[in-house]
Formats: structure tokens, C-alpha cells, sequence
């Protein structure tokens, strides 16, 4: 899947292939060898998560875009081990909500590697395979950033329609696959060419605990030059879009908690080139856009707050922290709901990234 990732003016767009491939997990240059994320001794007022449950992250070894890996580790570091490399893009995973079955993104064989694909597998990283998807499969569309429905029988996704032009694909938008007959519902759906950078991309969609909604969030070219962001809410037969922040705001990488009560979010996501040093928190607010509620206060300088995903129990956020400055790192981090006892989880490793806890 082709996705830009910035924009040096209006008129001009950067396509990069594979939907953000990620080497964007990098800063420019850095080549590191990491093995499983594990986890740290930590005393105080910590976090305490379900011990007995996975979190599905990724994480890679020279991070050239060879060889993105998909781990499982209990939150207390135990049983860290990986579950599939399949020698290209591996990342965005998601637990089904019954915690059965799990979906990534990953060619798995493919001889097309240029559309993203979506592998499901069982929870432990068994039995992979594609997922069956009938009318505009891989290679004339790419799919990725899928999403488990409430009943675990859908995937929302992110869609690029092909075939290429001008180096973009001639459409994006957000549709929902059914597993059972392979068929997508598109939710949204608009042109993704110079004409329309307006417009935007739509990313990682997520579910409302009802499965009646969809949050997600879109990108598009900015007045000064750079991407911005914001979060838009739309019924699952694509009525009632609506944005959720402002544009101002730079906000992504949006989550429903378990009871439909909050969207947790983070600003300037790390999909983006905001083409500086940026500050990145996390952001609880009502469905209904009030209750805005600050959890970090890192600012400017300090650690980048992003990727957030509710825990099972609604009680706590798992999320990426990334550090700044030389030391370069991506480890994973749970704070409360209420953003108190924010706690490492897995972190013995240089970059653990993209985390999501199994119900």
C-alpha cells in the first residue's frame, strides 16, 4: 500500500510504499540489533496488569525493512518469544475481542509486496494465513491497520485503491471485511491524488464497544507545509461523519475504551514527518467531544507519548514511549486510565513498539 507521509509544499507529495513502512519506526540512519523486549524490575506506585495475558507487539533486529517481526510477551516479561517474520513488513497487530485469534499486517509469501496484506492467525501465531477477500484483492488494492469487531467476525481496515497514479493510489478509505464471505463494505472512501491532498488519508480505524462506530484518524497537507492530523468518528454504513478534534490539535493513533465511555489519543503521531523536535501526549475525551482530559505532561524535549491501546479491563493504557535526543528507544508503557502510575512494562530491549493486550 503506498501512503505520503509529508508534505514539503501543498503542490507536492511524498509517496512512500507499503503503508508507512517501518523504517519509519527510525530516526534517519540508526541501525540497531534488538532481540524480545522483556521487562525491567520496578518498584513505587506501579501498574499491575493481567499477568496471565499476551501483549502482541513488533519489533526488529537491523530494522531495514527486511525483517519486522511480531512478538508475544506476558506484562511482566515472561514467556517473550516471536510469532511470525515473514521477511518484510510484519506490524499493527490486534487481538480479536473473544482473544482468540489475532491480525497483522504481512505479505506472508506474496510476490507482491508492494500492497499490504492482513495475516490472521491464532492467538499464539499459529495457522496463518491471508485473509480471504473477494472483488479489489491485493495487488489492485492493499489493505492494513485492521481492526477486530466486537463479535470477532469483521475487520475494519485501512484501504488503498489501485492501480497507481502519479505514485499514489487512486483512493483511500476506511471498509469493513467480512471473514466468513470475504466481502468489504466501504465506510469511506476519496481520492487520493494531488488534486485532492485536501482531503486526506484514513488511518487506523477502531471499534465503539457496540460496534455501531468507527474512530479513526485522517491525515492531510498542511498550510505550512507539513501533515496534519485529526480524529473523525463515522457510523459503520458511513453516515454521520464527524470530526472529533480540531485540526490544530495534530491528533492520531485514536482508541474506544472497553465501556464506550472515552477515545484515548496521542498528538503528533509517529506515522507522520513533522519535519522537528514535537511533543507527543496522551489524551482521554468523550465520543461526544467533551471531558478533554490531558493524562502526560512530557513536553517538548521530553519522551514521546504514542500508540495508546485501552487494556481489556478499561483500567489502564498500554502505549509506546519513544525517547529523544541520541539515545534512541521505543519501549512499552502502561499508565492508568486516569493517568496516574504511568509504568514500564517492556523494555530490556531498544524498540518494542506498536503493543496491544489480549482480552
Amino acid at each position: 500500500m503506498s501512503r505520503f507521509n509529508t508534505m514539503p509544499a501543498r503542490s507536492t507529495l511524498i509517496a512512500t510504499s507499503r503503508l508507512a513502512r517501518p523504517m519509519a519506526w527510525l530516526a534517519a540512519g540508526t541501525i540497531l540489533v534488538v532481540a524480545a523486549c522483556g521487562s525491567e524490575s520496578t518498584s513505587g506506585n506501579q501498574l499491575r496488569l493481567d499477568s496471565t495475558k499476551w501483549i502482541a507487539y513488533t519489533t526488529c533486529t537491523d530494522c531495514n525493512n527486511a525483517d519486522e517481526q511480531l512478538w508475544l510477551a506476558h506484562p511482566d516479561g515472561r514467556g517473550d518469544h516471536i510469532i511470525a517474520n515473514t521477511g518484510d513488513s510484519t506490524a499493527h497487530p490486534d487481538f480479536s475481542r473473544d482473544g482468540k485469534w489475532i491480525a497483522y499486517e504481512g505479505p506472508l509469501g506474496s510476490i507482491d509486496k508492494d500492497y499490504e496484506q492482513i495475516v490472521v492467525a491464532a492467538a499464539d501465531g499459529s495457522n496463518p494465513h491471508l485473509a480471504h477477500i473477494v472483488g479489489c484483492a491485493p495487488p489492485t488494492c492493499g489493505y492494513g491497520r485492521a481492526s477486530w469487531s466486537p463479535d470477532s467476525a469483521r475487520l475494519a481496515l485501512s484501504v488503498d485503491f489501485g492501480p497507481f497514479q502519479n505514485d499514489l493510489p487512486i483512493a483511500n478509505g476506511i471498509g469493513i471485511l467480512d471473514l466468513a464471505s470475504g466481502r468489504i463494505i466501504q465506510v469511506t472512501k476519496h481520492p487520493n491524488q494531488p488534486s485532492s491532498v485536501d482531503i486526506g488519508q484514513d488511518l487506523y480505524p477502531r471499534w465503539s464497544p457496540d460496534g455501531s462506530q468507527i474512530v479513526f484518524y485522517r491525515e492531510r497537507a498542511g498550510q505550512t507545509g507539513f501533515d496534519e492530523t485529526a480524529i473523525f468518528i463515522v457510523n459503520v454504513d458511513g453516515t454521520n461523519l464527524h470530526q472529533l478534534t480540531l485540526w490544530s490539535e495534530l491528533a492520531g493513533d485514536p482508541d474506544w475504551s472497553p465501556d464506550g465511555s472515552k477515545i484515548v489519543y496521542s498528538t503528533h503521531p509517529l506515522r507522520v514527518d513533522w519535519g522537528a523536535d514535537v511533543e507527543s501526549e496522551l489524551i482521554t475525551i468523550r465520543p461526544d467531544g467533551s471531558g478533554r482530559t490531558v493524562l502526560t505532561k512530557f513536553g517538548l524535549g521530553g519522551p514521546r507519548g504514542t500508540q495508546p491501546r485501552w487494556t481489556p479491563d478499561g483500567k489502564a493504557i498500554v502505549y509506546t514511549k519513544q525517547s529523544t535526543g541520541g539515545d534512541f528507544t521505543r519501549h512499552i508503557w502502561a499508565i492508568a486510565a486516569d493517568g496516574s502510575s504511568d509504568t514500564p512494562v517492556l523494555t530490556a530491549r531498544v524498540i518494542c513498539t506498536n503493543p496491544v493486550m489480549q482480552p
